[in-house]
């Protein structure tokens, strides 16, 4: 053993034989000693004690004369001393790494400036941010096949003698954008569609003088009969001048006797014809001025004092202020919805969808004995009425 005093080998006989050195200690260097002394006290107790496991298998190796050779498969120890090694972390080139990302701000894509798009390129681009295969800026996009033609339509049957000898017609049919249908109350109005998530559906009804109406009706509540059909790009010329042409409707009825539906609206000739069925208007001839007589005396007669009539109830027209719930029972089930206000198409309530308020056109009319005026909402119930309709703008 080394003294730790003196420095000096104090070798006994029951020490073992001193272990051949590969690098001779230099004992004028305290550090060396002091290695050695670690060295020698490890090797002892791994002598003695012999653990199933080295407790420190890493930061100390035992001399190849004490500790028994590993079986292993892997390469042979290269014998060099790896006590020297440093962590990555004392490396300059990490610390200069490491202080690069400390001194970068940190990015938060939530606090991005949003740039605008339009809903074209919106649909260009993609909602995803994936471009569509349809997108004509794309080169590589490969065209779309041609949709399969559809199989013709059956016609339903003919109105003869009374409307209510037509048989129900079919579902799918009955309810493609375009189709004409007469309803129990004489009116006459196409079908554009279902109001998505709603029990009611949106139809142009046709008025008298060429008026196309706007109205969304519920479907449970009327009889209804498909009486024609008419091109959607036919719809959608009435739907932008908000008129609509006799001969076209007539002319794409099922048959010409269901032109009695179309004929109580009124006279053709009141209607404005669109661009597509325009005709010229006869000429007329100029008029002759005739020579005006005397307007005869009509005789005196007695006029009675006129009787002023008794006011007329309270109509529920009065009744109809913003705020005010209206209940309408539709089959069994009460829809509830709160007057809005009035514009030249009818009346506007609002009506809640999944926690969220939207407004749309009601005609009250039509419901007669299943429309029930409740209450006046509080100012505060209004107020988050119109805070929900401001969040859509």
């Amino acid at each position: 053993m080394v003294d730790r005093k003196t420095g000096q080998s104090g070798h006994r006989p029951d020490d073992g034989p001193l272990p051949d050195l590969e690098n001779p200690i230099d004992f004028d260097d305290p550090e060396a000693v002091e290695a050695e002394l670690r060295r020698r006290e490890l090797e002892e107790i791994a002598r003695n004690f012999n653990p199933q496991r080295p407790l420190y298998p890493e930061r100390h190796k035992v001399s190849q004369s004490v500790k028994k050779p590993l079986n292993r498969k892997g390469p042979a120890n290269d014998g060099q001393d790896h006590s020297s090694r440093q962590s990555y972390q004392s490396d300059p080139r990490y610390k200069q790494f490491y202080d690069q990302v400390k001194k970068r701000p940190a990015a938060n894509d939530y606090d991005a400036e949003v740039q605008p798009m339009s809903l074209d390129e919106l649909e260009k681009a993609g909602w995803d941010g994936t471009p569509r295969p349809w997108d004509s800026t794309q080169g590589s996009a490969q065209p779309q096949p041609a949709p399969a033609p559809a199989p013709p339509r059956a016609r339903t049957a003919t109105i003869r003698n009374h409307p209510a000898q037509v048989q129900p017609p079919d579902v799918a049919d009955a309810y493609e954008p375009g189709t004409i249908f007469s309803f129990d109350d004489g009116s006459v109005a196409i079908y554009k569609d279902a109001v998505s998530g709603k029990d009611y559906a949106l139809f142009y009804f046709l008025e008298p003088h060429g008026v196309l109406a706007a109205r969304g009706i519920f479907l449970e509540q009327y009889e209804r009969t498909k009486i024609g059909k008419i091109p959607v790009p036919l719809l959608e010329n009435m739907r932008a001048n908000q008129r609509w042409d006799y001969d076209a409707i007539v002319f794409h009825l099922d048959s010409y006797e269901l032109a009695q539906h179309v004929r109580r609206l009124g006279s053709p000739h009141a209607v404005t014809h669109t661009a597509h069925t325009r005709r010229a208007a006869p000429a007329t001839a100029s008029p002759t001025i005739a020579p005006q007589q005397p307007a005869p005396i009509a005789p005196e007669v007695e006029t009675q004092p006129e009787v002023s009539p008794e006011p007329p109830a309270a109509a529920p027209r009065e009744m109809l202020e913003r705020g005010r719930v209206l209940k309408i029972n539709v089959g069994g089930r009460i829809w509830e919805s709160v007057y809005w206000t009035k514009d030249e198409i009818g009346p506007i309530v609002a009506h809640d969808t999944n926690k969220e308020w939207a407004l749309m056109h009601l005609d009250l009319t039509r419901f007669k004995d299943a429309l029930e005026y409740g209450d006046l909402l509080e100012p505060h119930d209004l107020g988050e009425i119109e805070r929900s309709l401001a969040r859509k703008v």
